[in-house]
């Protein structure tokens, strides 16, 4: 007896993506995923073809950002593609060693908040780099752009929530992961009160 296939290898395929990761398919749109995967080709020079998302991390209610994790097929290089799902920009590609699996999406937050007193940021990362700032309040809230991990401690570059115009490398000892339930101990920028009589 000859069985005709009912369903076409094209719709099989994409029914053994969406079993395969059933996360991605979800929560981010095909445009994010083919930008992140075009840049994450780029950086590592190689062809779109070679490089595959392996998961996400959850996307971000504040900003619609999300970090892919991104796999080379061939040398299994891993990198994290953090990309907003809102308009399909890449924010940042940091590529990560031979089967390293990538990092845990909670490593790289979308913002820190300032745990120290006071905290400092740098022209590039390191203790001896110029001052951009030095008196960055503790509860200020930072937008993570990137974090560099060759040497220790990890250093982040890092603009003010409030004021995307001041930028500048933190040291993550001085820094905690912020979520929209966490609550900063002082404004990001001051307050100033005037009475008048």
């Amino acid at each position: 007896m000859d069985l005709k296939p009912v369903v076409g290898t094209g719709a099989i395929a994409a029914i053994a993506l969406l079993i395969a990761y059933p996360a991605i398919a979800q929560s981010v749109p095909s445009t994010a995923r083919n930008a992140c995967i075009q840049r994450t080709a780029e950086e590592m020079g190689v062809a779109t073809r070679i490089v595959s998302v392996t998961s996400a991390g959850p996307v971000s209610a504040e900003s619609g950002a999300v970090t892919l994790f991104m796999r080379n097929n061939k040398t299994s290089q891993t990198a994290e593609c953090r990309v907003n799902t809102i308009d399909n920009t890449v924010l940042s590609v940091n590529l990560g060693g031979g089967n390293s699996g990538g990092n845990a999406a909670g490593q790289n937050p979308e913002f820190w908040v300032v745990t120290a007193s006071k905290t400092f940021l740098k022209a590039n990362p390191g203790l001896l780099s110029k001052t951009v700032t030095n008196n960055v309040p503790g509860g200020t809230v930072l937008r993570n752009l990137r974090c560099q991990r060759q040497t220790l401690p990890t250093w982040c570059e890092v603009e003010f929530r409030d004021d995307p115009s001041v930028k500048g490398w933190a040291w993550t000892p001085n820094l905690s992961p912020y979520t929209a339930s966490t609550s900063p101990s002082t404004p990001s920028t001051p307050c100033i009160l005037r009475v008048e009589r």
